[in-house]
């Protein structure tokens, strides 16, 4: 067998008729779908695989892998993103170069074929001599968001002969999103990356529905991602402020600090969202007020966030003169409006706007002396909501 990633010059097989003979090699792989993919925060723009380059292909992720509890290997430093089948614009061609080093006594087309952990990649490739550029296309693309990695296993059936010739296999790493990611805060194309931890680790694969989706990033970033609350002050740790900006979103991932507030919340939800092409907005609310009973990101029940280190205190009589709320709050909305809130609930998307701020807000009078009042619906206001990503 040969080494991982090198192309196969076909010897021709015992059974080749004594007067033909045909070999040939892989060249390069390109996929050509239209959408923007980055590795690094840089733009992917070269071929996504090449004959004696697979070091320059191949990604050592281990060290992140290990911290998002991800598989470790194989990844590639040239990801490709398609759209799933539907989705407008859609396109799924693929660029393949062969190289054609014997062939005598051969005639007609060769039928390229790439098996790609079930993905089949066709085109028609000529049989004479040189190097040819194939234009092939994804055959039945998934009709869902998928993620797929690993070998492409390429051959040539030539119906001449008639043989099938194996090119060896090429490594890819390709995903399919509901819509094209939003060019802000994915300036250079969307990271590679944050597709692996979404497909792999948020679990969005299977989905199609961008409500679907939003909702499932929202109930990760509040439960799963093991995040809690600045029960202290309040305070952001990942770059937001209360309308948005720069987010980190390399260190919300690996979580570069275990505590978070709502703007951190409603930018992961928003750029998670926003990757695998979900439309999701940054709304904000001042005045918000004294919270409902609620589960507090990383703490469950709670209608006193502000109770330091005294967990004791999480809830308290709604009465109590310690009880502390919000001044304001941040969260998302997806298309229709409906709210995303990853911080407390976690709301996920079936509430109206009217509808979040009565599940969410104690508006008993008594709570509120002169000059101060609970937020309502008619209060909330769009922000930038995160403007780029790091």
């Amino acid at each position: 067998m040969p080494d991982f990633g090198e192309p196969i010059c076909v010897a021709p097989p015992s059974t080749l008729p004594p007067e033909k003979d045909f070999a040939a090699e892989l060249v390069s792989v390109t996929f050509k779908s239209g959408v923007k993919a980055s590795h690094g925060q840089a733009e992917i723009t070269a071929a996504n695989w090449e004959a004696g380059k697979e070091g320059e292909v191949t990604d050592d992720w281990k060290a992140t892998a290990q911290k998002l509890g991800l598989p470790e290997e194989p990844y590639s430093k040239r990801a490709a993103v398609f759209l799933i089948k539907g989705a407008a614009g859609a396109k799924y061609d693929v660029e393949v170069k062969v190289r054609v080093t014997k062939s005598e006594n051969v005639s007609g087309g060769g039928k390229l074929i790439g098996n790609f952990n079930g993905l089949v990649i066709e085109g028609t490739c000529p049989t004479s001599a040189g190097e040819h550029t194939v234009a092939a296309t994804i055959n039945e693309p998934p009709d869902t968001i998928q993620g797929y990695r690993g070998k492409v296993s390429w051959g040539i059936e030539v119906a001449d002969i008639p043989l099938s010739l194996s090119l060896g296999t090429s490594l890819a790493e390709v995903y399919f999103l509901i819509a094209k990611p939003k060019a802000r805060p994915y300036r250079n194309g969307v990271w590679s990356e944050v597709l692996r931890f979404l497909c792999g680790k948020v679990g969005v694969a299977g989905e199609k529905e961008e409500k679907a989706v939003a909702a499932k990033i929202t109930a990760y970033c509040h439960t799963s991602h093991k995040l809690k609350y600045d029960t202290s002050r309040g305070a952001p740790r990942y770059g937001v402020g209360n309308l948005g900006g720069l987010f980190e979103l390399g260190n919300y991932m690996t979580r570069a600090s275990e505590r978070c507030n709502c703007y951190d919340q409603a930018a992961a939800v928003q750029a998670l969202s926003l990757a695998v092409g979900a439309t999701v907005g940054w709304r904000y609310l001042a005045p918000f007020g004294y919270i409902k009973p609620t589960n507090l990101v990383g703490f469950g029940q709670c209608n006193n966030p502000f109770f330091g280190l005294d967990e004791s205190q999480k809830m308290i009589d709604e009465d109590s003169p310690d009880r502390t709320a919000f001044g304001n709050h941040a969260f998302a909305d997806v298309t229709g409006g409906n709210i995303l809130d990853a911080c407390a609930g976690p709301h996920t998307g079936s509430e109206t706007p009217d509808q979040y701020v009565t599940a969410s807000i104690d508006d008993k009078a008594s709570l509120y002396p002169t000059g101060y009042r609970p937020g309502n619906a008619s209060d909330i206001i769009p922000g930038v909501g995160a403007t780029g990503v790091i």
